[in-house]
């Protein structure tokens, strides 16, 4: 699922998954900076 997203905006993940009713997170680095990223689930 992260995949994608990772290799796009060359981010390199750094901890466990965080899934919510709406979201999964992901702790990042982006250019050596702490990140989160987002991605919003399909929510029927």
């Amino acid at each position: 699922m992260f995949a994608p997203h990772l290799d796009r905006w060359s981010l390199i993940s750094d901890g466990e998954p965080i899934i919510t009713h709406s979201s999964r997170l992901l702790p990042v680095l982006w250019q050596e900076k702490p990140a989160m990223l987002k991605v919003a689930a399909d929510v029927d």
